[in-house]
């Protein structure tokens, strides 16, 4: 860290966040829900690339909203250790049920960071679920890596 409090990381953020959205200001619409179908963006890649800072920047740009992968991990890791049956299986739910709640709220889109180890068939069926359950309420999926 730089040394800044975290009210002074907060202050700069907003300055940030306002900067960003005067220079790259929202096309009419974006962002406000129009329809009853939500956009899911997937940004994936491996622990500590910046996931998180590309899903805020989306944000910023789209107004929706984020959905950090450590979201679900945080608070499950204080209770059961990392990839235990009971770790996986409330991960896996808190995850499943979120996007269900919010592609049946009226959110427009959600960023959802994940890491993705393309290699793992497991990993691209979790992926794969995610986008069904988004597309069976009407939802889209979009994926950074095939984005043109």
């Amino acid at each position: 860290m730089d040394g800044a409090t975290a009210k002074q990381r907060a202050v700069r953020w907003g300055r940030r966040r306002t900067a960003i959205r005067r220079r790259y200001p929202l096309a009419p619409g974006v962002g406000i829900k129009e329809s009853a179908s939500m956009e899911l963006v997937v940004v994936f890649g491996p622990p500590a690339v910046g996931k998180m800072t590309v899903g805020r920047e989306i944000c910023l740009l789209t107004g929706f909203k984020l959905f950090h992968n450590h979201m679900t991990i945080e608070p499950v890791l204080d209770i059961f250790p990392y990839g235990s049956p009971q770790f996986s299986r409330l991960v896996s739910e808190f995850r499943r049920r979120i996007l269900e709640e919010a592609a049946d709220a009226a959110l427009s889109g959600l960023v959802f960071t994940y890491v993705w180890a393309l290699d793992l068939d497991e990993d691209t069926a979790v992926i794969a679920s995610y986008a069904d359950l988004v597309c069976s309420r009407g939802g889209s999926v979009r994926d950074p890596s095939v984005a043109r």
